[in-house]
């Protein structure tokens, strides 16, 4: 309904701030979730080289601070 057509809006602009940054919506995401507030630990595995290639890429991402800001206003425009 309604809810999949806000999450589906808010998957699509998120994979197009990744590519505005160079990066995946994988490395993207994986960032978001590291940076929230709480989050003391992540497990993320890789089964394949290109895998690890995007989780380094999410570890450096977390440097941008203005990302970061960026993308707070645009997943807090979808809450609700």
């Amino acid at each position: 309904g309604s809810r999949y057509l806000r999450i589906r809006t808010l998957v699509n602009d998120l994979a197009i701030i990744a590519r505005r940054v160079g990066t995946t919506p994988a490395a993207l995401a994986l960032a978001w979730v590291i940076r929230q507030p709480g989050v003391t630990a992540t497990v993320f595995g890789a089964k394949r080289p290109a895998q690890v290639e995007q989780n380094i890429e999410a570890v450096k991402l977390l440097r941008r601070e203005k990302l970061w800001d960026f993308m707070s206003r645009v997943v807090n425009s979808y809450r609700g």
